[in-house]
């Protein structure tokens, strides 16, 4: 069984140590595998989590939108941008034996995800969802 974690509120107030804490909880009960979406502005996640981040979703979606209006444009000769885009978020993952780390730095936006999907066999399929305002 799946479930979302999505982590929102006021500035300040410990959800990405909320999140670094249930992520590391989550991890020493085996309760993966966990994908950690980390959305807020100042998406230092990685840091509480001890890993490092070379690029960002929001890198990649930059680097895409700025592609045509480059004099050399990133994405090669003959390659869609969605197979570009596919290819370079693969870069923005950060993989650890215990989780995964996507970090997507969005100014507008203050929230920070974990996303757990079971993957045993036993699974009905069904999905559960919890959300923190």
């Amino acid at each position: 069984m799946a479930h979302v974690i999505a982590v929102a509120g006021k500035g300040g107030v410990g959800k990405t140590t909320l999140c670094g804490m249930l992520i590391q909880y989550l991890c020493e009960k085996g309760k993966g595998p966990i994908l950690a979406v980390d959305a807020d502005a100042n998406s230092n996640l990685n840091e509480v989590l001890g890993v490092k981040v070379e690029t960002t979703l929001g890198d990649v979606r930059e680097e895409i939108a700025r592609a045509e209006l480059a004099k050399e444009n990133p994405i090669p000769t003959g390659m869609s941008k969605a197979d570009y885009a596919e290819m370079r978020f693969e870069d923005a993952l950060v993989e650890d034996d215990d989780f995964d780390l996507d970090a997507d730095l969005q100014p507008a936006s203050d929230r920070e995800y974990v996303s757990l999907k079971k993957t045993d066999d036993d699974t009905d399929g069904e999905s559960e969802s919890l959300e923190e305002k």
